[in-house]
């Protein structure tokens, strides 16, 4: 649920952005590659915090 919070709207910035503002565009992959790996460390943590 949290990744749809976060990657909804950054798709939806994705659609418009990026003929208009290319700067806009690389600035939004960036924020969208950042949440997936915070989102990917989130995750591996509580798995190592569980036990496996």
């Amino acid at each position: 649920m949290t990744c749809a919070l976060v990657h909804v709207p950054l798709g939806h910035a994705a659609d418009r952005v990026p003929g208009a503002r290319p700067g806009a565009a690389r600035a939004t992959t960036k924020v969208a590659g950042a949440a997936m790996i915070l989102v990917g460390l989130a995750l591996l943590a509580e798995r190592v915090l569980q036990g496996f």
